[in-house]
Order: C-alpha cells, then sequence, then structure tokens
C-alpha cells in the first residue's frame, strides 16, 4: 500500500513541478512580448538607450557575481591550505623516514604497528583533504600495482601535494622531487632509472 501512495505522491508532485514550469514559460513569454512591443513602440534613441543600460547593468551584475565567486573559492582553497599542508607534510615525513631506513639497510626494524597506525590516519586524512589528484596518485601508490618504480610512484604524490598547494611543478620531470631526498639515488632508484639522477 505505501509503495502505490508514495507513487501517487510522487507522481502528482511530478504533474506540479510540469505545470509550474509550464506556467514559468507562460509568464516569461508574456514578458517578453510586452517588452518587444513596448520597444517597437519607442523611438531608435529610446531602445538603444535602454538596450545601453540593461547591457551595462547585466555586465555589471555578472561582474560582482563572478568576482563573488572567485574570492569565495579562495577563501575555501585558503581555509583547507592549513589542513592539507599538514596533512601532506606529515605523509612527506614518514616517507623520508621510510627512505632513511631504507638508505641505512634497517627496512627490517620498521614498526610494522606505527605503518599501521600512519597510514590509517593518513587514509582519513587525504580521504578528506586531498585534492582528486592526489586521491588518485595515492590510489597508485597503496594499490601496488604500478609497474613503475615505488619511488617513482611516490614523486607522483609529492608532485600532486605540491600542484594542490598551489607551488608549481614547471621544469620539473618525473623523479625530479623524490631524488633531492635520497641520500644515495643510485643505489635506491636502481640502474633502470639512473637518468633521475
Amino acid at each position: 500500500m505505501t509503495n502505490k501512495s508514495e507513487k501517487k505522491q510522487n507522481n502528482l508532485h511530478l504533474l506540479i513541478a510540469f505545470l509550474l514550469i509550464g506556467l514559468a514559460v507562460f509568464l516569461i513569454f508574456l514578458t517578453l512580448r510586452g517588452i518587444f512591443s513596448w520597444y517597437s513602440n519607442q523611438s531608435d534613441e529610446i531602445v538603444a538607450a535602454s538596450i545601453t543600460f540593461f547591457g551595462t547593468v547585466i555586465t555589471g551584475i555578472g561582474a560582482v557575481v563572478a568576482s563573488q565567486q572567485i574570492i569565495k573559492s579562495r577563501e575555501i582553497a585558503e581555509a583547507h591550505r592549513d589542513k592539507k599542508t599538514d596533512m601532506y607534510d606529515s605523509f612527506v615525513k614518514e616517507m623520508l623516514g621510510f627512505l632513511r631506513s631504507a638508505s641505512d639497510n634497517q627496512l627490517g626494524e620498521i614498526d610494522l604497528k606505527k605503518v599501521e597506525d600512519f597510514t590509517y590516519n593518513f587514509n582519513q586524512k587525504v580521504m578528506l583533504w586531498g585534492s582528486p589528484e592526489v586521491l588518485k596518485a595515492y590510489k597508485v601508490f597503496k594499490s601496488g600495482q604500478s609497474s613503475d618504480n615505488i619511488l617513482l610512484v611516490v614523486d607522483d604524490i609529492f608532485q600532486e601535494m605540491r600542484k594542490d598547494l598551489g607551488v608549481s611543478n614547471r621544469g620539473l620531470d618525473r623523479g625530479d622531487v623524490i631524488v633531492t631526498m635520497l641520500s644515495d639515488p643510485e643505489n635506491l632508484i636502481g640502474e633502470e632509472n639512473k637518468q633521475f639522477t
């Protein structure tokens, strides 16, 4: 019973919506027809002046609305910047710790509980605050399914984080950011990727 009554109610809402849209279109038509008939009875100077006036008003309103949207998006980005910076900084620090352990040949001494805790906390933060590009790069990193060297995948994340924070990556190639963090890039990147050193 409830399903039928909900369906009838939805159909009624749909009918009312169509009627309101039809009424709105009809009123717009009448208004435009009235305006055109008024313009056809006026002198050329009045028509030109009114077109100029309305054009100026519409352009001014459009400019104000566009500038308000730009200001609002900047304010939102600025409000999120601190959270993103802290989140991205924690990821960079954690990756540097792994790289330091790898360069000291201490990979066996990495605390897996600490890694799991960091990953869990970072997942929550990146889901809320990361840009779509950062999320995509992080997904490739987490899946472990990339055929690329893991360091290049981490470099992709770093470069997307930089871009998200408004830092330019212009002139940087893939691998340029991660190489600056390595104490021994030749051994860690491997022979096949020496072009990045």
